[in-house]
């Protein structure tokens, strides 16, 4: 009987220890998939200045001086390439620009270009957000300011729900997606992670 027991025991041990190198591996090719980084992005950077251009922004562009049909008000949204299409330069880069940079830019394509003699151009910025997914509260798009974090933006919404695995979270930027620790950064604030408008905040779901 005491043999019978020993093994059933040893049975449960084994499946065990299965079971959690089983979910080891799962939760590893989750958080490191495809085009995925266990290391979080850079803390520093452009992300403080709100007048710099980056990938995922809404431009409004007014082209005057120009023929009255070929004027008017254009709105662009800054693709993954980091450009945005103006009328007869055709693709044009604008991330990583200041707004009056890119403005003196496309003016000066127009003149160097032999389009038009006399451009006047104005850029301005519409409304930035952080799309929140997953396991927060309220799941929505977070207007951006430069000091936005990721421990803010989940905050904004609401906060973690009960079923949210806080060790996992996703941050995509571009192409590149990241893993963030909130259960650390909750105890070192250092460790939170500065946004950028366009970023996107996945909470995954605990599978326990």
């Amino acid at each position: 009987m005491a043999a019978k027991t020993f093994n059933l025991r040893a049975s449960f041990c084994r499946v065990l220890a299965l079971a959690w190198m089983l979910c080891f591996i799962f939760t590893g090719c989750m958080g490191g998939g495809s085009g995925g980084s266990m290391t979080p992005p850079p803390t520093t950077g452009d992300a403080s200045n709100p007048d710099i251009i980056r990938r995922g922004d809404v431009l409004l562009i007014r082209l005057t001086g120009v023929p009255d049909n070929e004027g008017g008000v254009y709105e662009e949204t800054v693709i993954d390439e980091g450009t945005i299409s103006m009328p007869l330069l055709g693709s044009f880069k604008a991330a990583g620009k200041t707004l009056g940079q890119l403005k003196s830019d496309i003016e000066a394509a127009y003149r160097e270009k032999k389009i038009y003699a006399t451009p006047n151009v104005t850029v301005s910025q519409s409304q930035r957000f952080i799309n929140v997914l997953g396991e927060v509260r309220a799941p929505q798009r977070v207007v951006y300011t430069p000091d936005m974090t990721i421990l803010k933006a989940i905050s904004a919404c609401g906060g973690f729900t009960d079923y949210a695995q806080k060790r996992e979270v996703k941050l995509s930027r571009g192409s590149k997606v990241y893993i963030f620790n909130a259960v650390e950064a909750l105890r070192d604030p250092s460790k939170d992670i500065p946004l950028q408008a366009g970023d996107q905040i996945q909470v995954p779901r605990t599978i326990f």
